[in-house]
């Protein structure tokens, strides 16, 4: 078990340190398929830019859009449990390269965005292990992966976009991507498959660092049950994480201006809770716990 458990980390790792111009959304898209046809229990579905257009993820196709590499939403069904028994989901953000878009990041470190994937690398760690280890749960695996682009086809600040549960979107910044691609994701997951539980891993905002620094992931939620449970793991595991709090202050705070909601708060005031914020818009009453981790990713 600790072989399996230590090797599968290693393999997250070495997915996150793999150039951008290698792992693209189809080589993860490869690896989950590689890793599920090891397993008679597992089903994996991997849906493409046509697709996603197609079921209304204006949100995730937005981001994409002005990507050359295509973009890839994998999701993985583990059936290892009782066929009643309502899955845990876990969602991974798979940016395999985030340039900021039309909204570019400084030039300074952006080598460094190769890694805006460590979510996937997570959800994809953690189906290695369960595709060895076969506990019996029944478990979603779903990562919404892209690249994040400027270009004649990229999406602009100001722009519009309708998610997958009809709400409506203001992209004030293009580099406020990764909740739009959860966005999506999260709603697809929670709409088809009701799970019990959703935990979400994203390397999704600098203002963690800023508050957390490397050493604790910022974690929100909205169930103090499953909040508990996180946080019991992170203590059996030695992985720090700090929760902030999602009051409805904070939701008031992306309200839209030309329409539902925006993928922005106030400026730098609290970025990580308004990124918090916006995906609660999309997990309905679902218990859920999102784990921003670009500090310890």
């Amino acid at each position: 078990k600790g072989l399996i458990l230590g090797t599968s980390v290693g393999f997250s790792r070495d997915l996150g340190n793999h150039p951008a111009n290698i792992l693209t959304p189809s080589y993860l898209a490869k690896e989950a398929s590689k890793i599920c046809d090891v397993s008679n229990k597992m089903e994996c579905h991997i849906f493409n830019m046509k697709d996603l257009k197609k079921m209304g993820m204006g949100a995730f196709y937005g981001v994409a859009q002005g990507a050359k590499e295509p973009a890839k939403m994998i999701i993985v069904e583990y059936k290892g449990g009782r066929k009643e028994q309502k899955p845990i989901a876990l969602v991974g953000k798979g940016l395999t390269f985030d340039s900021g878009g039309i909204s570019l990041k400084p030039p300074s470190k952006m080598d460094e965005m190769k890694f805006d994937m460590c979510g996937s690398a997570t959800v994809l760690g953690v189906l290695r292990i369960v595709s060895e280890l076969k506990p019996r749960l029944n478990i979603i695996f779903a990562i919404g992966s892209t690249e994040n682009m400027p270009g004649g086809n990229a999406q602009r600040p100001g722009d519009i976009v309708t998610a997958y549960n009809g709400k409506t979107i203001e992209v004030l910044n293009t580099d406020a991507e990764g909740r739009l691609v959860l966005a999506d994701v999260l709603a697809y997951v929670n709409q088809h498959y009701e799970p019990a539980a959703i935990l979400d891993f994203a390397t999704l905002t600098g203002a963690v660092l800023v508050a957390l620094g490397n050493r604790a992931s910022g974690v929100m939620g909205n169930d103090d049950s499953l909040m508990k449970e996180v946080m019991k793991a992170s203590n059996l595991s030695d992985e720090k994480i700090w929760e902030l709090p999602l009051w409805e202050e904070y939701s008031r705070e992306i309200e839209g201006k030309y329409a539902d909601i925006k993928n922005m708060g106030r400026g730098r005031l609290a970025g990580t809770i308004s990124a918090g914020a916006f995906l609660k818009e999309f997990v309905g009453k679902t218990p859920w716990v999102h784990m921003d981790i670009a500090g310890t990713a």
